[in-house]
């Protein structure tokens, strides 16, 4: 990540950042932005292959993705979106800390296909 990054703008709550192809950088990209103040609950969704029949959702939170996408070593062109607009498109439990739920590294929120991950 270079190191001029605006980390105020995109800490900003009103803010919503996508990301393309975030992977190598998402664990640095998340750590820095938990630093900067940034919400660890703030929703966050990762979209493989979008428009693609095999198009993929992983939802979760801006302290949960980075292990998320780790436990399922997914492939393929990736978009990040972090923001809180995705609270009313995410289903609750994929915003959730509790580890029954599917918002925990062990039981990542999945969706193929689904428009609840979708921006509008």
């Amino acid at each position: 990540l270079p190191d001029d990054l605006d980390l105020a703008a995109l800490a900003d709550p009103q803010a919503t950042t996508a990301v393309y192809m975030p992977l190598a950088t998402l664990p640095e990209l998340a750590a820095r932005l938990l630093a900067a103040g940034v919400e660890p609950d703030r929703p966050v969704c990762a979209v493989f292959k979008a428009t693609r029949p095999d198009e993929r959702h992983i939802a979760g939170t801006l302290a949960t993705i980075a292990g998320l996408l780790g436990s399922e070593a997914p492939a393929g062109p990736c978009l990040l979106i972090v923001g809180w607009v995705l609270r009313t498109r995410l289903p609750t439990n994929a915003l959730s800390h509790d580890p029954d739920t599917c918002g925990a590294a062990a039981k990542p929120c999945k969706a193929e296909r689904a428009s609840h991950c979708r921006p509008h």
